[in-house]
């Protein structure tokens, strides 16, 4: 966002942006889903648990840094300022896809 705004950072190579933040979303989902696996396996003792927990951990991170990304390379696109709407906008609508994506994968484990 800060690239953005100083200009220092265009829309050229999004692509690669967009692999590179996916990327990075995919390791720290799977670093913290093995995680929260092993956590929830061994506290709880469920297996249906412990892979709906960590599934939409891994889900919710990868989504978190795509939106993260996308976001404030399509407002700079239409010439709004990425700073201003980045921060709250895209805090809550992490939030909400992601208790949407928890509930969707324990309806999918558990129906």
């Amino acid at each position: 966002v800060q690239g953005l705004a100083n200009k220092s950072m265009g829309l050229t190579g999004i692509w690669s942006k967009l692999g590179k933040e996916m990327m990075v979303g995919i390791l720290n989902g799977l670093v913290c889903s093995i995680l929260i696996f092993g956590y929830t396996f061994f506290f709880q003792e469920s297996i249906n648990l412990a892979v709906t927990v960590s599934t939409a951990l891994l889900s919710v991170i990868f989504f978190a840094g795509i939106f993260g990304t996308l976001i404030p390379l399509l407002l700079h696109k239409y010439k709004i300022d990425p700073a201003l709407a980045t921060g709250p906008f895209i805090t809550t609508t992490n939030d909400i896809f992601g208790i949407f994506i928890y509930f969707f994968i324990g309806y999918l484990m558990y129906s």
